[in-house]
């Protein structure tokens, strides 16, 4: 009968833990199959930015789920501007932009109001429903054709 060899000694790249092993692949790098499972699904130190309805959305990955269907969380980056200069966001409260511009998230431009008189300001431009519909069609329709340009 021989010996056993001494085993391999490493550090997890996912949880930094010093942990040993008799297996010379790579999967001496993680401690278990969860922690290797975890530091592949972790998302981005920078979320995912992009368009939604006239507002930057954030989009980032978590721990937790699987390969082809992983856990995400998303936030509109006003929202996460505005959490982490003031703190949280008062139940029935919303953040709106001074200067009309979704897309312009600074401190300065983000004002804290309550839902229902953000939506009294924002209805206000419209003479009545009909109108508003009408702005809302003429916006789709040109939104429409300038995809159909890019295409």
């Amino acid at each position: 009968m021989g010996t056993r060899r001494e085993p391999l000694r490493f550090v997890c790249k996912a949880c930094g833990r010093e942990c040993e092993t008799y297996s010379t692949s790579k999967k001496g790098m993680f401690c278990s199959k969860q922690c290797r499972a975890d530091f592949e699904r972790k998302g981005r130190e920078r979320p995912r930015r992009y368009r939604q309805d006239g507002h930057w959305m954030l989009a980032w990955t978590v721990p937790g789920g699987t390969h082809d269907k992983p856990n995400r969380g998303f936030e509109f980056e006003h929202v996460r501007v505005w959490r982490e200069a003031n703190g949280a966001i008062p139940p029935g409260c919303c953040i709106h932009h001074i200067n009309g511009d979704g897309f312009d998230n600074r401190l300065e431009n983000l004002q804290l109001m309550r839902r229902g008189d953000h939506t009294r300001q924002h209805l206000s431009k419209y003479a009545n429903d009909t109108e508003r519909k009408a702005e809302y069609a003429r916006r789709k329709r040109a939104a429409r054709a300038e995809r159909k340009m890019a295409e």
